[in-house]
């Protein structure tokens, strides 16, 4: 769902990231299309699968974002115009 992420991390970004991550939180499709399904029907938002994958994670793991200021970047610039007119069948 998320093609735009299927690339690797080289050695360089993961050398940096290591030491400033904390975490990562893995997701799948199914907690992919909640997020979607959250922003269009909550939101009145459609993004790209991949942008959503960021507030997946949150809804993920609640009580790791809880009380704290977190910022989430949405993206809708690689959505097909003929995909986001579909998005709410796939989603609901």
């Amino acid at each position: 769902m998320a093609e735009e992420l299927r690339g690797q991390v080289g050695l360089f970004a993961f050398s940096v990231l290591s030491d400033l991550v904390d975490d990562i939180v893995c997701v799948s499709e199914e907690e992919i299309r909640a997020a979607l399904a959250f922003l269009w029907f909550e939101a009145g938002m459609a993004v790209e699968p991949s942008a959503a994958v960021a507030l997946a994670a949150a809804m993920k793991r609640p009580d790791a974002v809880r009380g704290k200021c977190v910022g989430i970047i949405l993206t809708g610039g690689n959505i097909d115009p003929t995909e986001a007119k579909a998005l709410p069948g796939r989603l609901g």
